[in-house]
């Protein structure tokens, strides 16, 4: 058994670990030269929760997104599932044409 009990959703939860030690490095994205502490997660995460809220966006709202590997990715779904509304990710797949030549 866990010596603490579980968060009780999964806003506590990230707000927990991003707070518990707010400057800790937590994320590395090689491919846009980004690194984010737990403060500058837990703060981007709750701004895109917040506009997403103003513009409308709440539990049940289906939300479809494509993001690249980059911090803008776990930020949205993270956002997203703290506001109670699925995200569906999304591949852009890019198809080439047939020539009928």
């Amino acid at each position: 058994m866990e010596a603490e009990p579980l968060a009780p959703n999964l806003h506590a939860l990230v707000e927990g670990f991003c707070l518990e030690d707010p400057e800790a490095l937590a994320w590395v994205f090689f491919d846009s030269n980004e690194t984010l502490t737990r403060r500058d997660i837990f703060d981007r995460i709750t701004r895109l929760a917040s506009s997403l809220y103003r513009i409308g966006v709440g539990k049940g709202t289906h939300v479809a997104v494509s993001l690249p590997n980059v911090s803008a990715f776990p930020i949205t779904w993270l956002a997203l599932w703290i506001r109670l509304s699925p995200s569906v990710p999304c591949a852009m797949i890019n198809i080439p044409t047939m020539n009928s030549g």
